[in-house]
């Protein structure tokens, strides 16, 4: 007759107790890339959805770069940027410059929790420039800005908030801005290889790009 082994109820519960500790060290680490890659992965798709649909937007109208298409004398450039996000992106909502209910209206944080910011500041109060929530849920505000050494060239400043007012409203998480050039490739606001300082995602693009779009920091 063979004799049968079974565990006693202490080496069940000493096994439970270490898959729990296991358990409490790993998941949250898991849950963490998983967010940072959601955020990612919506960011870049509001990028490129940006690009291609400035790049549809130069072409229908016959100019050779961004600049060409929304610097017209006939027309502010505030006017141009309105009629390129309403004609060629899934706009579901709008927002006035002095609004809030496209981005969050509570502060804005650093990763590293040292700043907060009011979104608005950002916002140019001398043009009547909207905010726009997306079909993807993003919330992006464009704005003319001059190319720094050439007066005749006008690319747009663009903050994008990758799930619109809900949060976690951080810079570099779900939070960021940006310049997109006439040439339609994108530069940072800032210089720095650093942007957990930023409450508005200074210098996380240069930083996402130069880590393979991984947030390492």
């Amino acid at each position: 007759m063979k004799k049968l082994f079974a565990f006693t109820l202490t080496e069940i519960m000493i096994a439970v107790a270490i898959i729990g500790v296991i358990s409490a060290m790993t998941v949250p680490t898991l849950v963490n890339n998983y967010q940072k890659n959601a955020y990612i992965v919506q960011l870049r798709k509001v990028i490129n959805d940006i690009v291609s649909a400035a790049d549809l937007y130069i072409t229908e109208n016959g100019k050779q770069d961004l600049s060409q298409v929304i610097f017209k004398v006939s027309s502010p450039p505030e006017v141009e940027i309105e009629k390129f996000v309403n004609s060629k992106l899934k706009v579901i909502k709008t927002c006035d410059s002095d609004e809030t209910g496209c981005f969050a209206s509570e502060k804005y944080i650093s990763i590293d929790g040292e700043q907060e910011v009011d979104i608005a500041d950002y916002f140019n109060e001398n043009v009547n420039l909207k905010q726009y929530v997306l079909a993807n849920s993003a919330a992006i505000y464009l704005e003319p800005d001059i190319v720094p050494g050439n007066n005749n060239k006008i690319r747009l400043k663009i903050i994008i908030d990758t799930n619109g007012a809900d949060g976690p409203n951080i810079g570099g998480r779900d939070t960021f801005i940006m310049y997109l050039n006439p040439d339609l490739t994108f530069r940072d606001t800032g210089d720095l290889y650093y942007c957990s300082d930023s409450a508005i995602g200074k210098n996380c693009l240069y930083t996402l790009m130069q880590d393979g779009w991984k947030m390492k920091y």
